[in-house]
């Protein structure tokens, strides 16, 4: 994959438009279906609602086509977002967002920017915040049993990692009790240093259902 570069509070960050027309895994749609089924659940129409990462814009374009009021913010030109800049830098006041959706976006962005990030839109008139993060871990899932009038049943093996393979990424979640370093300096972070995060800028965060290596998540003012 071909990575473009920038730098963003002083540090290099990495970012591709290559893999946004490829015909993604099934898992990933499965993503999208619970990235759906939260904005529902919290979301209402009358709502400014800015997304941070566009994308493939899939989740946006459905949002958009059943009458939600959906903007794009990501630092990617190429992906045609409606405001191109980053995070970090964006006014949230523009349009008087209450609402922001990020999901796998802040494990993009250094974990001491990610702080800035969250102190400055709690600043703004934003309330709520749906986002996902993706757990260090292999996940295997090689079973899925259905019986009738049961949910589905899907047992799963999770493998702890002490790495990130993703080269964009900067950190991801450890069920670790404290923070790690990998070899290349990058943060391996348990769940409780990210709620501290939330709960010093007067957020609750809530943990709402996990996919796969993927845990979704609501913070709260």
């Amino acid at each position: 994959m071909k990575y473009q570069k920038t730098i963003v509070d002083g540090k290099e960050v990495i970012y591709s438009a290559d893999w946004i027309l490829d015909l993604e895994s099934q898992a990933h749609f499965n993503y999208y279906w619970n990235q759906l089924s939260l904005v529902y659940k919290h979301f209402t129409r009358d709502e400014e609602i800015l997304e941070i990462g566009v994308g493939t814009s899939f989740l946006s374009d459905v949002l958009k086509r059943r009458e939600f009021k959906v903007s794009t913010l990501d630092i990617d030109p190429l992906k045609k977002p409606d405001y191109n800049a980053n995070a970090l830098e964006f006014d949230y006041s523009l349009r008087n967002f209450r609402s922001l959706l990020a999901f796998e976006i802040f494990e993009h962005i250094p974990f001491d920017t990610f702080q800035k990030v969250i102190h400055k839109v709690s600043d703004s008139d934003v309330t709520k915040i749906i986002f996902s993060v993706p757990w260090a871990q292999y996940y295997f899932a090689p079973l899925r049993i259905k019986l009738p009038r049961l949910p589905v049943f899907e047992p799963s093996i999770v493998i702890p990692r002490k790495n990130i393979g993703t080269p964009a990424h900067f950190w991801e979640l450890t069920s670790s009790s404290r923070i790690a370093s990998t070899k290349d300096k990058k943060l391996l972070m348990p769940m409780k240093e990210l709620s501290k995060l939330f709960n010093s800028n007067g957020w609750s965060l809530n943990l709402c259902k996990r996919v796969g290596c993927i845990q979704f998540f609501i913070a709260s003012k």
